[in-house]
């Protein structure tokens, strides 16, 4: 977070107008941020891949904090950056599967660990399944309607620099 004036400790990301896995540019504009002087665009400060955002919209961040990272544009796959399953979760004691009712993100999407990613209904909860980690989806393995074991991978999640679909 740059320094936006003498008097200013901190803003508010108020939009990200690139998101995880876009290529970037030094310069380019990067993401809006609101503070009780200015309001104004941040620049990428160098060219790569956005790998990770660290402040939310609508999150304070204080002058000087890292709001995001920025990779080399083909870096080299680090074990925290590898595949990650999705699998189905014990949805109580006596749930031995459920039945994927709807996904809410497509193939090629970012994900952001946590966020809403596929509903689940059982005989006895229906619910939405979070993503584990934030990256790419790379592949969905258990269709709507179809019925998966607790313990069954539903989806891969590539990292944040693969295929990601450009909006």
């Amino acid at each position: 977070m740059p320094a936006l004036g003498e008097t200013v400790s901190d803003g508010v990301v108020t939009r990200w107008l690139k998101s995880v896995g876009d290529v970037v540019k030094a310069g380019e504009p990067l993401l809006e941020v609101s503070t009780d002087k200015v309001d104004t665009e941040i620049e990428a400060p160098a060219s790569g891949v956005l790998m990770k955002i660290l402040v939310d919209e609508g999150e304070t961040a204080k002058v000087g904090a890292t709001l995001a990272i920025i990779g080399p544009p083909s870096p080299v796959p680090s074990p925290a950056q590898t595949n990650t399953n999705v699998t189905m979760p014990a949805l109580g004691e006596t749930v031995s599967d459920g039945v994927v009712t709807r996904w809410l993100k497509s193939v090629g999407d970012v994900v952001k660990a946590g966020e809403p990613l596929l509903e689940v209904s059982t005989d006895k909860v229906d619910t939405e399944i979070e993503a584990p980690a934030s990256g790419v989806l790379m592949k969905i393995l258990v269709d709507e309607g179809e019925t998966a074991k607790v313990g069954a991978t539903l989806a891969i999640i590539g990292p944040p620099n693969s295929a990601a679909k450009t909006n």
